[in-house]
């Protein structure tokens, strides 16, 4: 100030100082808030960013349970297939069982009721 009063300005280079200070330290206010909305968008985008990380995670937990479930079922289904088929064979084995044991035992019948009729014949006297 004292300078300015040297040379003679006056009042006059004094109100164009404070005028120049007044809008410099506005244009750094401006510049601060300016900086303040840029932190606060990049904190609002990064808080966005985090929460769909969370939900592809949650997601793909989501996906990965279903396909776990699924491959559980498909090896229980397996197994109850091969056990079901397993039964079928097993009956089917029983019937043709029973099956030859019929035959045999009328197999059986036949060759005893032939024996008999042969031993009936033995035993009668032939007409002539």
């Amino acid at each position: 100030m004292d300078a300015i009063r040297a040379g003679g300005a006056g009042a006059g280079n004094a109100t164009a100082l404070a005028q120049m200070a007044a809008m410099s330290k506005a244009s750094v206010a401006a510049n601060i808030e300016t900086q303040e909305l840029s932190n606060q968008q990049s904190r609002i985008q990064g808080e966005a960013t985090r929460q769909q990380t969370l939900m592809d995670i949650e997601k793909t937990a989501l996906a990965e349970e279903v396909s776990a479930f699924d491959r559980k079922e498909t090896r229980e289904l397996a197994a109850m297939d091969r056990s079901q088929n397993l039964v079928d064979r097993d009956n089917q084995q029983a019937i043709a069982y029973d099956q030859a044991a019929q035959a045999n035992a009328s197999a059986a019948w036949g060759s005893l009721t032939d024996a008999g009729l042969a031993m009936v014949d033995m035993g009668m006297p032939k007409k002539d």
